[in-house]
C-alpha cells in the first residue's frame, strides 16, 4: 500500500495534511510519496488538479513494467489524497476500506461531497493492474477531455466520460447519493466501488458539545477533505474558512500539535 499527494510549495494546507498523512503512514508502515511542486503547475496548459493523473499513471506504469523507484515492487494499491485533505481516523487500515469493496474492484471512490458530481476524485484507491493503467490513460489523453483542462471538476469530469464508455454503470443508479436517498452501503460496479460520503472522503463534520451522535450525513470515518466551502460546525458557529475548519477536525482527532500550523 503507497500514499502519495502532490501540492504546490506556497500551499500552507499542503504542508499541514502532508504531516498529518506522513504520520499516518509511518504509524502502519505504508509508503509516502509526497511531490511538492513550484507555485506553477508542471502542466501549464492543465489546471494543477491534473497532476494527479499524471503522477498516478506514472507510478503505475513503473510498478507494472517493474522499474519504479518510488514504491516498492510489491505494492498493489495506491491511495491518492488531495493536498486538502487528511487521514483523521489514524487508527483505521486501509485495507479495512478497500474490504467494504468486492474483490473485483480496480477503483474504489467516494461519492461527491455534494450532488454536483457522482463521485470525488479527492480520494483515488487504485489497484496496480492493466485495467487501471489503461482508465488513467484515457483520462489524461482522450479528445473528450481537453474540454476539462480548465474546465470545472476537471479531471473528475474525464474520469466520469470515462467510466460511462466502459460501461461501469453509474449513471443508472437514481438517487446516486447517498445523503440524497440513494443506496447507503456500497455502489457495486463492474469494476468500480463508489462509498457514502462519510466512509471515505467527506467535508463535514460537527463538534458541537452536547450534540447527539452524529448522523452518517455528520461523519468522518476516514479521511477529511477540507474542499469547497467544508460544512463544519462547532459551538463557535460554522467555520468560515478551509483552514479554520481543518484545524477544528484535526482538534477533535487530537491531531492538531501533529498537524504543527505556522500561526
Amino acid at each position: 500500500m503507497a500514499l502519495f499527494t502532490s501540492y504546490t510549495a506556497d500551499y500552507q494546507i499542503g504542508h499541514v495534511a502532508s504531516r498529518v498523512n506522513r504520520a499516518y503512514c509511518e504509524r502502519h508502515g505504508y509508503e509516502w510519496l509526497c511531490r511538492v511542486q513550484p507555485p506553477l503547475t508542471r502542466h501549464p496548459l492543465r489546471h494543477p488538479t491534473w497532476d494527479k493523473v499524471s503522477l498516478l499513471i506514472e507510478l503505475l506504469s513503473s510498478l507494472l513494467d517493474g522499474t519504479s523507484s518510488s514504491c516498492d515492487a510489491g505494492t498493489t494499491h495506491l491511495l491518492w489524497i488531495d493536498g486538502d485533505a487528511v487521514v483523521l481516523r489514524q487508527e483505521r487500515r486501509v485495507e479495512e476500506i478497500l474490504a467494504l469493496a468486492p474483490p473485483t474492484a480496480e477503483l474504489v471512490v467516494g461519492e461527491d461531497v455534494t450532488q454536483c458530481c457522482l463521485v470525488n476524485a479527492g480520494v483515488l484507491l487504485v489497484r496496480v493492474s492493466e485495467w487501471s493503467l489503461a482508465l488513467w490513460r484515457d483520462v489524461w489523453e482522450a479528445p473528450s477531455s481537453e474540454k476539462f483542462h480548465n474546465a470545472r471538476f476537471h479531471e473528475q469530469s474525464s474520469l466520469l466520460k470515462q467510466l460511462n464508455a466502459r460501461h461501469e454503470g453509474l449513471g443508472r443508479v437514481k438517487p446516486f447519493h447517498s445523503f440524497l436517498g440513494g443506496p447507503a452501503g456500497p455502489k457495486v460496479f463492474p469494476h468500480v466501488c463508489v462509498l457514502p460520503r462519510h466512509a471515505l472522503n467527506t467535508n463535514r463534520g460537527d463538534l458541537r458539545r452536547g450534540a447527539p451522535e452524529p448522523a452518517p450525513d455528520d461523519r468522518c470515518d476516514f479521511i477529511f477533505h477540507a474542499c469547497g466551502v467544508p460544512h463544519v460546525f462547532t459551538d463557535e458557529g460554522k467555520c468560515k474558512s478551509k483552514i479554520v475548519a481543518l484545524r477544528a477536525m484535526l482538534r477533535s482527532a487530537g491531531l492538531e500539535a501533529l498537524a504543527a500550523f505556522d500561526d
